[in-house]
Order: C-alpha cells, then structure tokens, then sequence
C-alpha cells in the first residue's frame, strides 16, 4: 500500500508548485498499488468562456451570481494552453460557460488558437441545448471530439422545466445527430428528485438516449451548491440499472470515487453505452484534479480553487 506522498505528484506551473495524483485508478475495489503509478500526469484544462446563462436551472448558480463580463484575453489564453501543451501536462480541453453558444465568435477564437498550435488536440464543447441553430456557425465543428449536451429528462415538457425555458425537442436532437459524427454527441442527465429517480425513468432515459443516437450518456448526481441541490440529490444506486446492463469497465480510486461504465439494450436493440461517477468518501480531493481558465482571466488549479497565473 502506497503512502499519500508516494501518491501525489508536484508539478510546477507557473512557477507555482501544484499537487496532482500520480496514479491510474484501479479496475477493482482495492487500494493503489506502485503499479498504479505513472510518470507524467496530465491535466484536463477547462475554459469558461463566459459566465451568463439563457436557462434557469435550479440546480445552478450562474444566474444568481454577478455575471463575469469581462472580455477573452486570447494573447494570455495562448499562453496557458502553450505552457501546458509543451510540458506535457495538457490532457484535453472542455469549453464551458454558462452558455457556451451564446457566444459562438469566442468558441471560434479559442478553437482557432488551440488547433493551430496542435489540430489533434482534444476539445469538447458543453451547452444546454437550446441554442442549437446556431451549430453551423462553429468553424471548427468536424475536429471537435465532441458535445457534452444537458438533457435531464427524456420528456420535452419535463425538460423545459427543468430549465426554465424551451429546449431542444427530441426531434430536433435526431436532426441534429445527422450533423455530427457519431461519437461527438453525448448527453449528460443530471438526477433530480422527482424527474430521473427511480429505475423505470432511468430506463425510459436510456431508452431515449438509444432512440435520439447519443453516443455516450453519463448520470450525474448534483452537487451540493444550495438547498435544491441537498433535497434533489439523488443515489446512481436508487435507479438500480446493473440487474439490466452489462459492466464494461469499472475504475476506483478508493479513497474519492468509482466509476462505472456499462451497456443497455434498448427495446428496439440498440446497445446504449452510459457511465456514472460517485463520490464514495470524500467529495473534494486535496490535490489538483483539473484546471480552470476564467472568463476574467485567471488560470484557477479547479473549480472555485486558488489561483496560479
């Protein structure tokens, strides 16, 4: 069994020495072990583009906070992805917001800086789905690897309500899968008391991810960001999927979280490929997981974390 040092890595980022973890998870339900270990961490990088939102979701604290109006600086944007990418500590990249189609010239910009410097980089985009008009405006959308699109309810009534505003209907989403490659369009359902909490939803969930073609959905439990979140929250265990799915792989860090990813066979046959992730200690790790480029132009060592450029 390692010891915490022997677990934890210091990476120096500008100048500031960051902690990160020097391991793969295991495939089972054991503790890390020196084969575990790697020699060159990586980071996943996530951009906040901007800090405003066109939904309301009540799960959600954009839209009660301040917005972030400040503007890209791209020049030191170019910096940080630089810096990361030639000292092998840049794993992939997510554009985030808010939003993130409510500005579609700003995920162009970024695009275009982080393709020119290496075009095989990974970069996927999140968005809530409601602007989806706008996907043709994206310059660079046959390189993405791939959307990550909030949809927390197969039912389009009950999804507007989650968010407070029309969504993308299921028929706009098939439409929209004919203009992506199969693996770029993904669905992320948050699980909310009273919508995705029990195994039928779950099931009818499934069942729609195989009917509107995602490639990969993911089940999320919510965050503990305010009162809705702590009466919301709802277990992976409660919709009880593993009697009806096949486990293709399992990862575990113990002392953190698990992961599984699995397969359902829709009713019409479909292999529907899905994961979760859950918190089985602690919720917050005390080393660098991933990190965060602000829409004011701070480079954060993750979410809501301390500052390093």
């Amino acid at each position: 069994m390692l010891t915490q040092d022997q677990k934890l890595k210091t990476l120096d980022i500008f100048g500031k020495e960051i902690l990160v973890k020097s391991y793969l998870c295991a495939n089972e339900e054991r503790e890390i072990c020196s084969n575990d270990c790697i020699n060159d961490p990586r980071l996943s990088l996530y951009i906040n583009i901007n800090d405003i939102c066109n939904a309301q979701c009540n799960f959600c604290e954009v839209h009660n906070n301040p917005s972030c109006n400040s503007t890209v600086d791209y020049a030191k944007l170019k910096h940080v992805i630089e810096e990361l990418y030639y000292n092998n500590i840049l794993n992939w990249i997510a554009l985030t917001g808010g939003e993130t189609f409510l500005d579609i010239d700003v995920i162009n910009r970024i695009l275009g800086l982080i393709y020119t410097l290496d075009p095989n980089i990974l970069v996927s985009i999140n968005t809530n789905g409601t602007l989806f008009d706008r996907i043709n405006q994206i310059e660079a959308l046959n390189q993405l690897d791939g959307f990550h699109i909030s949809r927390h309810h197969y039912s389009d009534e009950k999804n507007n309500q989650i968010f407070g505003k029309k969504t993308a209907s299921k028929e706009e989403l098939i439409e929209l899968r004919k203009k992506l490659k199969f693996e770029q369009f993904r669905l992320n359902c948050n699980m909310i008391r009273g919508f995705i909490d029990n195994p039928e939803e779950a099931r009818q969930y499934l069942e729609f991810a195989g009917d509107v073609g995602a490639f990969k959905t993911v089940f999320v439990s919510l965050m503990p960001l305010n009162g809705f979140c702590k009466d919301s929250f709802v277990d992976f265990s409660e919709l009880d999927l593993l009697k009806s799915s096949f486990i293709t792989r399992e990862l575990y860090d113990n002392e953190f979280c698990e992961c599984k990813n699995m397969i359902y066979i829709s009713s019409n046959g479909k292999p529907v490929d899905y994961y979760y992730r859950r918190s089985i200690k602690q919720s917050t790790a005390d080393y660098c997981k991933q990190l965060v480029y602000t829409c004011d132009n701070k480079l954060l060592s993750g979410f809501g974390k301390v500052q390093i450029y």
